[in-house]
């Protein structure tokens, strides 16, 4: 079983649907989905949450928005799954992305941290740009979080990491990528283009992580955290460029 983490706040009810139904379409279907709604009286996100029947989709209303990285914990305590996986509310998945996922997994049951390639997309109709194409698994990613969406773990890995404090918001998954490489028995990157970031006004991919500077605090302070805890003698610096590091 994989879960699928989602926190929502305030979605707007295209991209909603659009994350829900990309789910949906997954040829692999052992699947649950955990949607943290942290904006529950929000009606028109309710009615839309409200038409899906299928019992796999389970979403918790949580009166108190926590964060991305409060509410994405919410999700991660409820989830049942033997692999937990995280998507963004206004990104989509490629129907394939849990089958090419977890024909790794049966190849490899000591497989603990799993990503995959990815690309843009600004509307439904067209076709993705600007494809990021992604290393294997390398220290590289100590100056970039290059393993960023869907980022998939192990329940073996899970039960050996603490999850990420307020502090961590807007770097969460960088914080748990560096946790779980810690513990990661085998890192599986697939590359292939399998996830799809939304780019529009209101998203870090739309150019406003300049006004983020919080995300990009968290993840020097991931950084700082997981040298600390494995004994580096580094400290990371945030430098000109968002969200990389020296």
């Amino acid at each position: 079983l994989v879960s699928i983490i989602c926190p929502l706040y305030n979605t707007p009810l295209p991209y909603l649907r659009d994350m829900i139904n990309s789910v949906l379409a997954q040829t692999y279907t052992t699947w649950e989905l955990v949607m943290v709604n942290a904006s529950p009286d929000n009606e028109g996100m309710q009615e839309a949450l409200a038409t899906y029947a299928d019992p796999r989709i389970k979403t918790i209303d949580f009166p108190e928005n926590l964060g991305i990285a409060g509410n994405t914990n919410i999700g991660i305590r409820a989830a049942t799954g033997d692999y937990v996986a995280f998507a963004d509310h206004d990104d989509t998945l490629s129907p394939y992305v849990l089958e090419r996922y977890m024909a790794f997994a049966a190849q490899h049951p000591d497989a603990d941290l799993f990503y995959c390639d990815e690309d843009n997309f600004e509307n439904d109709d067209d076709a993705g740009y600007a494809p990021r194409f992604k290393p294997d698994f390398n220290r590289d990613l100590y100056s970039y979080n290059y393993v960023v969406h869907m980022l998939m773990v192990s329940r073996y890995v899970l039960d050996r990491v603490k999850l990420s404090g307020d502090e961590m918001s807007g770097a969460q998954d960088y914080d748990l990528s560096l946790k779980a490489a810690e513990h990661a028995r085998r890192v599986c990157h697939i590359p292939e283009v399998l996830y799809h970031w939304r780019v529009h006004a209101g998203s870090t991919n739309g150019g406003v992580m300049e006004s983020k500077p919080y995300a990009i605090a968290a993840g020097e302070r991931a950084l700082n955290a997981h040298f600390h805890c494995r004994g580096i003698a580094a400290t990371a610096h945030a430098t000109d460029i968002p969200c990389v590091y020296r």
